[in-house]
């Protein structure tokens, strides 16, 4: 009869393993180990983990980001004109999650400024705080219409996304400049640097 799976295997194995010595010299960590590999492991199922859970029980508006020291920060929003008496937090690598009780009414945005420096967007406020690395908390700017999204340019300008209608500039001596008017949405003011600014 016909040889069984495992028969032909170990005659491939076997082949190969002989024709692997001859190349042994050139290419064992290259050819020999991922044959070997997938002739044991071929019938098995391959799993990756992408990314785990580190917190629930929030309600995350856009973009969480993470401090110098590998905290992530995520903001609590609430509902229109809300002040929650814990409106951010911070969860360490481990997922334990540390409430941040400041007074910044409806977080929306976050963006580390390359000062170390977490910034904020209230979008019911029309302002982006700025929470320095030993949790001082300042206005940064006001006046912004409905800011949402946050990113910074390499020049140190930070750009917000005002839903009302345009994409802000703000220079790092706190000057506001309209860099872009668009139509108005709830949704498209969510902002992200490319490398190339």
């Amino acid at each position: 009869g016909f040889p069984s799976d495992s028969e032909r295997n170990w005659a491939v194995f076997c082949h190969l393993g002989g024709f692997a010595l001859y190349l042994l010299p050139f290419a064992f960590g290259h050819i020999l180990v991922p044959l070997v590999i997938w002739l044991t492991k071929r019938r098995e199922s391959a799993f990756i983990e992408v990314a785990r859970l580190l917190s629930t029980g929030l309600h995350q508006v856009d973009s969480p980001a993470f401090d110098g020291t590998g905290r992530l920060w995520v903001t609590h929003s609430g509902g229109r004109g809300t002040k929650l008496p814990v409106p951010l937090y911070r969860i360490s690598r481990d997922g334990a999650r540390e409430p941040f009780a400041i007074e910044i009414g409806n977080p929306t945005s976050l963006a580390l400024g390359p000062d170390g420096a977490m910034y904020v967007s209230s979008r019911f406020e029309g302002t982006v705080y700025r929470v320095s690395p030993d949790d001082h908390v300042e206005v940064f700017a006001t006046e912004l219409g409905v800011p949402t999204g946050l990113a910074f340019a390499a020049d140190g300008a930070l750009f917000v996304g005002d839903r009302s209608g345009s994409i802000l500039r703000v220079t790092p001596d706190r000057r506001v400049e309209t860099f872009a008017s668009l139509a108005p949405s709830v949704a498209a003011f969510h902002l992200a640097m490319g490398p190339d600014d």
